[in-house]
């Protein structure tokens, strides 16, 4: 997986986080995205989110903390300049 991939789940899962209240389950996140990566590299990336402080998780349902909310934006901002559908 190259970085540009690894960043692209990451994104995924940041903004299906933030963007469901309550926050996502994650077994419906890897549902969405298993044509993408496999479980291993789901679950890698997902760790790196939660290290990085982007996400918690409790009984498998992903929530963003504040900087993982920031990042979010961060992304949609860069999106909308690139003129990318959100």
């Amino acid at each position: 997986m190259t970085r540009q991939e690894a960043n692209a789940i990451l994104c995924a899962i940041l903004c299906a986080a933030d963007s469901t209240p309550g926050g996502a389950p994650e077994g419906v996140m890897y549902a969405a995205l298993m044509n993408r990566c496999d479980l291993p590299t789901f679950r890698a990336v997902l760790d790196i989110a939660r290290g990085a402080g982007l996400v918690t998780s409790s009984g498998f349902v992903v929530r963003t903390t504040p900087k993982g909310h920031d990042m979010v934006q961060s992304i949609e901002a860069a999106m909308r300049k690139a003129g990318a559908a959100l």
